[in-house]
Formats: C-alpha cells, sequence, structure tokens
C-alpha cells in the first residue's frame, strides 16, 4: 500500500480539526463535581488507594527486582516474553516511583 500526497493532507486536515476541538472543549467538562456520586466511583477509589499501600510497594520493588534479573540473566528469551518483561518492569517501576514519592515527600503521584 502506497501512501499518496492525497492521503497525507486528508491526515493533516483530520489531525488539525481534531486538535482544534479538543482545544475548544470547556475544562469543566473535564472536572469532577464535588457533589457527585458515580457508582463507580467507590471501586475506583478503593483500587488507587491499594495501588498506594505497603504492599504494592513491596510487589513493585519484587518486580523491579524480577525484571531485572530477567533481562540480564534471561539469554536468549522470545520477543514475547522480551515484551512481557518489559512491560511489568514499566508498570513496577511506575508504582514504585509513586510509593517512593510519597514516602519522601508525604505527596504521592497523582493516579
Amino acid at each position: 500500500m502506497k501512501i499518496g500526497t492525497k492521503d497525507v493532507a486528508v491526515f493533516s486536515v483530520a489531525l488539525v480539526a481534531a486538535l482544534l476541538a479538543a482545544a475548544a472543549c470547556d475544562p469543566a467538562f473535564a472536572s469532577a463535581s464535588s457533589g457527585s456520586s458515580m457508582p463507580w466511583e467507590s471501586g475506583m477509589t478503593t483500587f488507587t488507594n491499594s495501588l498506594k499501600g505497603p504492599v504494592a510497594f513491596g510487589v513493585s520493588l519484587a518486580g523491579v527486582v524480577a525484571s531485572g534479573a530477567g533481562l540480564i540473566w534471561g539469554g536468549e528469551l522470545a520477543a514475547f516474553a522480551k515484551t512481557g518483561i518489559n512491560v511489568t518492569l514499566a508498570a513496577s517501576t511506575i508504582l514504585l516511583a509513586s510509593n517512593v514519592l510519597s514516602s519522601l515527600t508525604g505527596v504521592g503521584a497523582a493516579f
């Protein structure tokens, strides 16, 4: 499949239109009102709080160590295994950084 200049022009116009539509949106639409109580908010709050606790810190630390060891001493891994290890390493690093930031400054990263 060959991409021509007409396709690039159509894509550029669509991209500009999408960016203008996003810029025109009122930021108030994205903010949560203080009195809203949607059915899923309590579950999401529980999930967010569980990602900030000591168990999450231990699991993320173990994930970073295990993923690093897998990449260092893994030898000839398949592409799927390497991708899985990299995803685990990224997720564990994000959770670990959030917990370390919360421990050092008293203010955690916003989820």
